[in-house]
C-alpha cells in the first residue's frame, strides 16, 4: 500500500487518498460482516463442539479468500501483472489514473 499513490499527480492526491482510504474501510466492513455472518450461521446450536466447528470453517474460508486475494494482487498473478487492464479495473480513456500508472 505504500506505493499506491506514488504516481498520482499532486492536484489529485487528496481525492485519490480519500478514495483509497474509503475503499479499504469498505472492504474491511464487508469482510467483517461476511465472515461474522458465516460464523454466526454455523454457530446456531449451543455447545463448544459447534462453536469449534464454526470457527474452523470460518477460518478455512478466510484463509482461502486471503490466498486468492494475494494471488490476484501479486505481480505474478493470473494476468502476469502490470498495466491498468491486468487488475480488471475499468478506467475511462484519458483519465489521470491511466497517466499515473504508466
Amino acid at each position: 500500500m505504500t506505493h499506491a499513490l506514488v504516481r498520482v499527480p499532486l492536484a489529485q492526491a487528496g481525492d485519490a487518498s480519500g478514495l483509497l482510504t474509503t475503499t479499504i474501510q469498505l472492504g474491511q466492513a464487508v469482510g467483517v460482516a461476511t465472515f461474522g455472518s458465516l460464523f454466526l450461521t454455523l454457530d446456531s446450536a449451543p455447545g463448544p463442539a459447534v462453536s469449534g466447528h464454526a470457527l474452523a470453517v470460518t477460518f478455512g474460508w478466510l484463509a482461502a479468500v486471503m490466498l486468492l486475494g494475494g494471488a490476484r494482487g501479486s505481480p505474478a498473478g493470473p494476468h502476469g501483472g502490470g498495466g491498468p487492464g491486468a487488475s480488471g479495473l475499468v478506467v475511462p480513456q484519458g483519465s489521470w489514473f491511466l497517466r499515473a500508472v504508466r
